[in-house]
């Protein structure tokens, strides 16, 4: 079998060969013959070394720095070991020196009684690295020059230690910059690292002599104002940096956008101590809504909710291990406007937490997102869901249950391994399924969310958008969307007998619905004024309150027994 050198330097389009499948590496590779001559190299070799093809490796000891004497020792390790590598230092036509790491492997091959040797080898440029590790040694960040979080934590510990007595305020903020324009195709200078140095200056800019500007990591800088009197002198301080960053930044002949985000902690009103003021400025920072602009001040309000989300988050985590011990089901029955049965029911999470206290599901189900425990929950609810629709199923009862999914969930590579494998262990037809996804699901990855509804469409099983009206979906999507129900959004719902408004936004939904023949249902009706509203403008189905509270799993088959001979005893009655 031919060795990737034996391609390389043996066809005719050996180079061609070496730059396709090397021009897009930082690396410069190339290949020697037996007198350390270049006989093949990719662009990045030209550039760090500036030598060619044809020129010989034993004479450049001008770029690369060797003596006669440790050239004498790389060959020595060549022959002996087989390759060789270090670092070196190339001198540049500017007079500069660049760091780098250079690796030579021989190739010995035989050809007749002959041996040829040949080298191959590969080098790349490691000076910003280095340089890095310096200046980190230093404290010191080398792009923009400013502290780094190490020495900015022990400059604000040693103003608290001096501040104890007087107990002077000492403000820390936490700066987070992210891009919202992309740099790509600025060339030369457009790198995250320069547009950062240029960050740096701006936040740099009027401050005062006392006041320590430092970079924490890539995209985090931190912010120490001594002697500041009130908390609304540091806001508007924050604000002031917010501007001023609104404002596009040239990098080179192109400009970028960055987004700022600050949070804020006072000494010693909300710590005592250096790390603990700058884990309270990044935990205000947390409560900033990611594409915005803005700043926040932490509050003790804030630290008790991390407690208590903490809290939460270890006892879900005990409860995974447990088959989810605490958390149950409930359903909440869905009403056809034209037979008025009920003809579906949606599963709804409860958790009765340790303590005895019903936790909200708006307030454990994004901890369960955050944390991917929603994976492993979402399976277990899709399976007793999908368990007590079969039963209901058998008693001669075969309504929809509506299981909600979320993006996690979707996204996860054995999603439709799990519904199938649910519907396979649980026996249920599966058009006794659906399942529900919302609007901004489909604002990420739309072809791949789109092929997975595709493939659930294949199984048989429905899916209908939930909350539809509240999201930024474009309607343009739906025609393409394998759907087959659209749900209203409640807080139309709620609003339908107060505004002409929202009688018109669930008008046009409804009549979307029906031009694209989707099935219309309105969350969250509570009386009989909405419901009549409902019914004039053609909505076909009906959740809420009005029809029936989420009840029990047990109280599922008496409720649809008792509506169903409600309905033979009124077939009785005289018209």
């Amino acid at each position: 079998m031919e060795s990737i050198v034996d391609i390389l330097t043996d066809r005719q389009d050996g180079q061609t060969t070496l730059n396709t499948i090397c021009a897009s590496l930082g690396e410069g590779i190339f290949i020697t013959n037996e007198h350390l001559i270049v006989t093949h190299s990719n662009e990045a070799f030209h550039r760090l070394t500036k030598l060619a093809i044809g020129d010989t490796l034993s004479d450049s000891s001008k770029i690369f720095g060797f003596s006669l004497y440790e050239r004498a020792e790389i060959w020595k390790d060549l022959l002996k070991k087989g390759s060789w590598k270090g670092e070196i230092t190339i001198h540049k036509d500017d007079g500069k020196t660049r760091i780098n790491n250079l690796f030579i492997s021989l190739i010995q091959r035989k050809e007749s009684d002959n041996k040829i040797f040949r080298c191959i080898g590969i080098i790349n440029d490691i000076t910003e690295k280095r340089l890095y590790e310096t200046s980190a040694k230093n404290s010191i960040c080398p792009s923009t020059g400013l502290p780094l979080r190490d020495a900015f934590i022990k400059k604000l510990s040693d103003l608290i230690f001096n501040n104890k007595k007087n107990r002077s305020h000492l403000t820390t903020a936490v700066l987070y910059i992210s891009i919202t324009h992309n740099l790509t195709g600025i060339a030369g200078i457009g790198t995250i690292d320069h547009l950062m140095t240029l960050v740096a200056n701006i936040l740099g800019e009027h401050s005062r002599n006392r006041d320590v500007l430092a970079r924490s990591n890539g995209s985090t800088f931190l912010l120490l104002l001594p002697d500041l009197d009130k908390a609304r002198h540091a806001s508007s301080i924050a604000q002031r940096k917010i501007n001023r960053l609104r404002e596009p930044i040239l990098v080179g002949d192109k400009t970028a956008q960055v987004r700022i985000q600050v949070g804020i902690a006072i000494y010693p009103d909300d710590a005592d101590n250096a790390d603990s003021l700058i884990d309270h400025a990044h935990l205000a920072l947390t409560k900033i809504e990611k594409k915005e602009f803005g700043w926040v001040m932490f509050s003790q309000k804030m630290q008790e909710a991390a407690n208590r989300r903490f809290l939460l988050e270890t006892d879900m985590r005990t409860s995974e291990r447990n088959n989810f011990i605490g958390f149950y089901l409930v359903y909440q029955p869905q009403l056809n406007l034209t037979t008025d049965e009920t003809n579906g029911v949606e599963a709804l999470l409860r958790w009765n937490h340790p303590s005895g206290e019903e936790i909200s599901p708006l307030e454990f189900i994004p901890i369960a997102e955050e944390t991917g425990i929603i994976i492993a929950l979402g399976a277990w609810v899709l399976d007793k869901a999908c368990t007590m629709a079969r039963v209901w199923e058998q008693n001669h009862h075969p309504i929809t249950i509506g299981v909600n999914v979320s993006a996690a969930q979707i996204n996860e590579s054995h999603f439709l391994e799990t519904v199938v494998n649910t519907l396979k262990k649980t026996n249920l037809s599966p058009p006794l399924l659906e399942l529900e996804i919302t609007e901004s699901m489909l604002l990420n990855d739309i072809d791949k969310v789109i092929a997975i509804l595709h493939q659930l469409k294949k199984l048989n099983v429905r899916v209908a958008i939930d909350d539809f009206g509240t999201g930024y979906s474009s309607l343009s999507m739906l025609p393409v969307l394998p759907i087959g129900r659209i749900k209203i959004d409640r807080s139309f719902v709620k609003k339908l007998t107060q505004t002409g408004e929202s009688i018109a936004i669930i008008d046009a939904i409804i009549k979307i619905a029906k031009s694209l023949r989707l099935c219309s249902i309105a969350e969250g009706a509570e009386s009989n004024g909405e419901l009549v509203i409902l019914k004039e403008h053609g909505c076909e189905e009906l959740q809420g309150f009005f029809h029936s509270k989420p009840i029990r799993e047990e109280s599922i088959l008496p409720f649809l027994k008792q509506e169903e001979a409600m309905r033979q005893k009124a077939s009785y009655l005289p018209n």
